[in-house]
């Protein structure tokens, strides 16, 4: 029986694996190359596509974003002779229009023959990573790629909780990489540097073959949800990462706030006082709940980076978390909240409050 089995796995992987040679080589083109793979439209910066056919033919190049959709038109059944060609991509979409930063894609389609790197090439985790982070200011997170990856970087308190994404699935080419940082978590009210159970974690999985990586100016990112194109769906039966299956569009972390009740008493520095039970009104962004509601996610609740409680699968939003500060020390106390999805999205805020009461809980 064991042995039938591994005949099948073995079969399965020497046809996937044909398959997979097939697409990154198809009949009718070789030695297809981008260069650079990193580019700045903004700055007059082109791209060059090169590519080699075997015999003449109608040329048709697409360039594809994040989530797979159609850019660009770059040439639409334009003859070539056989032999080396090249197109220059100037960065901007079919309307004149400079792309977002972002890492890019394109197919080559001719007669007889497609190529589409996305559907053979990226998608890999990679491994052994290892960051360093440079914890005095200026403070900056440092790693090296072997090569075009997408990249998360998070940072929080061993044992406690998250507190910052400062990568979120960017992409970057292969190489050395320096990201600055501030020390910070998110809201900038915590100081994470100086904290020694602060840690770093950094992910990366790797782009298609021949990606094309836009940077320049930041562009605000529409919120809305898009639809998943063709070409992503007939992509997703080869084994890919957890987060490479993920849409782009809804990758992320969503946002979430700690809202206090109107009325409290503050300290000079603006801190809210809290005494006896307090209600803390937790609130996601209603776009981002929508797709939440979909994974599934829990809340999970740290004071002074101390695990408390947790609520799990809570698709309520606002949630009330009532509070009691009777069981801490009159005093400073930090709280926090992360919101944790099944498919490893996390939100998380915080927030400084000084306890004062008059009477405490006393253990049975």
């Amino acid at each position: 029986m064991l042995k039938a089995v591994s005949l099948i796995l073995i079969s399965f992987l020497t046809v996937f694996s044909l398959k997979a040679a097939e697409e990154a080589n198809p009949g009718g083109i070789e030695e297809v190359k981008v260069s650079p793979s990193l580019f700045n439209p903004s700055q007059g910066e082109k791209c060059t596509i090169s590519y080699k056919l075997s015999s003449p033919s109608p040329i048709t190049i697409k360039i594809r974003d994040e989530n797979s959709l159609l850019v660009r038109t770059l040439l639409k059944g334009k003859k070539r002779k056989s032999g080396s060609d090249k197109e220059l991509w100037d960065g901007k979409d079919d309307r004149g229009i400079i792309v977002p930063p972002e890492a890019y894609t394109f197919t080559i389609e001719g007669k007889g023959f497609r190529y589409d790197s996305v559907t053979f090439s990226g998608g890999e985790l990679l491994e052994e990573l290892n960051p360093s982070a440079r914890k005095k200011p200026p403070c900056s997170i440092s790693y090296t790629l072997p090569t075009s990856a997408r990249v998360r970087i998070r940072i929080g308190v061993k044992g406690g909780p998250l507190y910052r994404t400062l990568l979120n699935w960017e992409p970057r080419p292969p190489g050395s990489h320096s990201e600055s940082w501030d020390g910070r978590d998110k809201t900038g009210k915590v100081n994470l540097a100086s904290n020694p159970l602060c840690f770093i974690f950094l992910e990366a999985f790797s782009l298609p073959d021949n990606s094309i990586i836009v940077s320049g100016p930041p562009q605000e990112k529409k919120k809305e949800g898009r639809k998943i194109s063709e070409r992503e769906i007939n992509s997703s039966s080869r084994p890919l990462y957890e987060h490479a299956r993920h849409p782009r569009w809804r990758c992320k972390d969503p946002e979430m706030k700690i809202i206090l009740p109107e009325g409290l008493p503050r300290r000079e520095e603006g801190i809210p006082i809290l005494s006896g039970e307090c209600p803390l009104r937790i609130e996601v962004d209603d776009e981002d709940l929508k797709w939440l509601r979909e994974e599934k996610f829990e809340y999970i609740f740290y004071v002074d980076d101390e695990f408390l409680c947790e609520e799990e699968e809570g698709a309520a939003s606002p949630y009330i978390w009532c509070w009691d500060s009777r069981q801490y020390k009159d005093g400073k106390h930090l709280l926090s909240v992360n919101l944790r999805s099944f498919s490893d999205h996390c939100a998380t805020d915080c927030l400084w409050v000084y306890v004062r009461n008059k009477e405490k809980i006393k253990n049975p």
